[in-house]
């Protein structure tokens, strides 16, 4: 029991892992867009829901408002105070007790798309004070899903990519770990290595630490693919359920990339359903917008 092996960095995401945000970063950004003219996001665009939910709000502001005024939007969105969205916002159940307890390893550093309301929010539901830094899209010159943030979140805390773990919800954090050279466990990805809470985060992390072959797969290099249980999709039914409600996190690619993740040196996939250029056979969703390469 006291031989139990820790890792030494666990890198976390924020929203969407330590807080329940998607009604308050509506409320943000509809604020900015009426604000400005500029048509609102309705709570069943879960495709504009889901950016809102993962982009820095530079990037944010690149897809949804039109460049003669996004100087200004910039501007006004830099003086506004997250603090009146606040209260739309909840705590991830659990995560208070496993960061007290630190049982599966050794420093807690945040690494999130959010600039200046990171900390804010960090405090209002309690978590602040249980984590050893906070790194934000403003401490570096790239959001996720570079690997900046992650770097930046392992190297202040003095650790070596390689000893760290990070754990996110969305396929801009697993893109930003395999690029950092993390090993990576989804929250609710549905994609292994994943976990569905904080205390299964954090037995996970000691499989990882005792594992070597586990921690290889959490890697998500090409040789080390994430296995899934889900049946075959046809290109039809790959993106939505029946009621309409995306499936695996499918994502339009960030702004800044230009190429496919996958190593083809080819033009990113920016829409669904057609084969990748990329040469693979594969639908773009499979190909560029996941883990299963």
């Amino acid at each position: 029991m006291h031989n139990v092996r820790k890792t030494p960095v666990l890198v976390l995401d924020c929203d969407g892992v330590l807080i329940r945000s998607e009604g308050a970063n509506l409320a943000y950004y509809n604020h900015l867009f009426e604000r400005f003219g500029l048509p609102r996001v309705g709570p069943g665009d879960q495709d504009a829901l889901g950016l809102l939910h993962t982009l820095s709000t530079p990037q944010v502001l690149d897809r949804f408002v039109p460049e003669r005024i996004r100087g200004q939007v910039r501007a006004y969105a830099d003086g506004l105070a997250f603090d009146r969205f606040v209260p739309l916002l909840d705590a991830e159940p659990g995560w208070t007790e496993v960061l007290r307890r630190r049982a599966g390893f050794e420093r807690a550093v945040v690494a999130t798309n959010r600039g200046a309301s990171a900390r804010t929010v960090l405090d209002a539901v309690g978590l602040l004070g249980l984590v050893d830094d906070v790194v934000t899209v403003r401490d570096v010159a790239r959001p996720k899903p570079h690997p900046d943030l992650l770097l930046a979140a392992v190297g202040r805390a003095g650790a070596d990519p390689a000893g760290a773990v990070y754990v996110g919800d969305s396929d801009l954090d697993a893109r930003a770990a395999r690029a950092a050279g993390l090993r990576f466990i989804g929250f609710r990805r549905g994609v292994p290595p994943s976990a569905d809470t904080p205390d299964q985060v954090d037995r996970l992390l000691a499989r990882l630490a005792a594992d070597p072959a586990l921690g290889k797969l959490a890697r998500g290099r090409k040789d080390n693919r994430f296995p899934t249980k889900e049946a075959p999709m046809s290109q039809k039914d790959m993106f939505h359920t029946p009621d309409n409600t995306l499936k695996r996190g499918c994502q339009v690619a960030d702004a800044d990339v230009d190429l496919c993740p996958c190593g083809s040196k080819q033009a990113f996939a920016k829409c669904h359903g057609a084969p990748c250029e990329c040469g693979s056979g594969k639908p773009k969703f499979k190909c560029c917008h996941t883990d299963d390469f």
